[in-house]
């Protein structure tokens, strides 16, 4: 019997998930839980071969946080993302780099959930389709990599920041300078406007 226990802090998931895997012979849902202190305190007791996890189960989703520190208490513990963030590329190869088991959004049906979790009690990684597309696009594209300045720059737009209120906090020496990050940004991020910056900014992870 392949063993999974549920992640998630919303209540409706862990009730229609396990139903899901209802109609299976060989796949058992042993637990749910729904804080990371409920989900350290299971894995003490009982240990499944598949941990379903929510990455919005807390707030540090942009690197993968509890995820990581899971793989470096359980490294024989096969962890797969289910996540709502099925288009954000930078946390898909995170995920990749981190070796987890697969990525799996939240928009997948019953039927294919479980086409897929069948794959990972033999031992195959698993991607939904949309999840699959990005990690296309990533290797036909290499992620930009931003500077520290202009990281800054971006969270601070991202939070509806002025011009001049983000000259003024991150001390930077004058306006052009101010200007000069800004166009590099939408250089690297393909982006015409601000607006599109923060679109893009927010669909690659960066914010």
């Amino acid at each position: 019997m392949f063993t999974i226990l549920l992640v998630d802090d919303i209540q409706l998931w862990l009730d229609l998930l396990p139903a899901a895997f209802g109609k299976s012979d060989d796949i058992q849902v042993i637990g749910a839980v729904s804080t990371e202190d409920q989900l350290w305190e299971f894995l003490k007791q009982q240990r499944p071969d598949l941990l379903l996890l929510d990455i919005f189960l807390t707030t540090d989703t942009t690197d993968l946080r509890l995820a990581r520190q899971l793989k470096q208490t359980y490294p024989e513990l096969r962890i797969v993302l289910l996540t709502s963030a099925n288009s954000n590329v930078r946390l898909i190869q995170e995920a990749n780099q981190l070796g987890l088991d697969g990525y799996i959004s939240k928009y997948i049906g019953a039927a294919a959930l479980l086409t897929l979790i069948d794959k990972a009690r033999r031992g195959e990684r698993i991607f939904s389709e949309d999840v699959k597309n990005r990690i296309v696009q990533l290797h036909r594209q290499a992620l930009p990599k931003l500077t520290p300045k202009e990281q800054d720059i971006l969270t601070r737009l991202q939070l509806g920041m002025k011009r001049a209120s983000i000259i003024a906090d991150l001390r930077i020496r004058s306006d052009n300078t101010y200007d000069v990050h800004v166009h590099h940004l939408k250089e690297k991020l393909g982006a015409k406007t601000t607006s599109e910056l923060l679109r893009k900014a927010a669909e690659w992870g960066y914010v």
